[in-house]
């Protein structure tokens, strides 16, 4: 009978090799171990509102996140500009006919990536099957302002804006619920037209209703939200946001530009 000891050699040479391209240093990190994104476009289109997907790259050398429905988890690995993602595991909670294309499409173009890069404006862009551009999640990172000037309702404005006394045309990303800043890498939104309607993303389902401002005091309506079933840390995270909500009384917009509603649980929201 032939030695099987060619066969090991190979094997055990081709594991070296294999290592020798993803040195220390290299894999995982490749300068994304550690970071947040939320993906801005999909092979050029705009990933839906109050529903985009997110990635964190892990320093255990997984990348999770939310597909805009269902939360995923996944092996990377970086070489330099070369990048390789595994196989994703995801939840098989059922997205509307919009969330649906946008996962088949972020699922296709996260684990076809080859290369990545990060442009000048701090974009974080990877291309293979299709481009994605994300842009970092850290809450107490750059981000725009509001589209009305961010001030406080009652007391000192920051220099160079002047303080609102209403919250219509602002939209704002949750960043703080009750004492807890983990909310299961989705995005949570909330967005008060002028018309006095309010509507967002509560971690898995959208929701709309009215809203009434007396001053610093604030009421939210009764709250009609989509039925997406949505088990795990995302549906909890949305139970305890609409459940906040629900019970909100007043709200203010701080020195930091950070917009507040209390009443049974504080949410601290970012302009968005």
């Amino acid at each position: 009978m032939a030695s099987s000891t060619p066969v090991l050699t190979v094997a055990v040479l081709a594991a070296v090799l294999v290592a020798g391209c993803f040195a220390e240093g290299d894999a995982p990190s490749g300068g994304l171990v550690g970071t947040e994104w939320r993906v801005s476009s999909i092979g050029g289109a705009a990933t839906i509102a109050g529903a985009p997907p997110t990635m964190a790259f892990g320093s255990d050398g997984n990348v999770r996140g939310t597909t805009g429905c269902n939360t995923y988890s996944g092996t990377f690995l970086i070489d330099r500009e070369h990048v390789h993602v595994g196989s994703l595991a995801s939840t098989a909670i059922g997205c509307d006919a919009a969330r649906a294309a946008q996962e088949a499409s972020f699922e296709a173009a996260l684990g076809g990536a080859t290369t990545w890069r990060r442009a000048d404006d701090a974009s974080l862009h990877m291309t293979g099957t299709a481009e994605l551009v994300a842009v970092p999640l850290a809450a107490g990172g750059p981000s725009p302002g509001p589209s009305r000037s961010a001030a406080t309702a009652s007391g000192s404005a920051p220099a160079g804006s002047a303080a609102i006394t209403d919250l219509g045309g602002t939209t704002w990303l949750l960043v703080q619920l009750g004492t807890t800043t983990e909310l299961a890498l989705v995005v949570p939104d909330i967005g008060f037209a002028e018309d006095g309607t309010v509507s967002g993303f509560a971690g898995c389902n959208t929701f709309t209703g009215s809203y009434t401002v007396t001053g610093s005091a604030l009421s939210l309506g009764p709250l009609a939200t989509t039925k997406v079933g949505c088990p795990g840390p995302a549906g909890a995270v949305e139970a305890d946001v609409l459940a906040g909500l629900a019970g909100v009384r007043s709200w203010s917009v701080g020195a930091d530009g950070r917009l507040v509603l209390d009443g049974s649980t504080r949410l601290t929201f970012r302009p968005g």
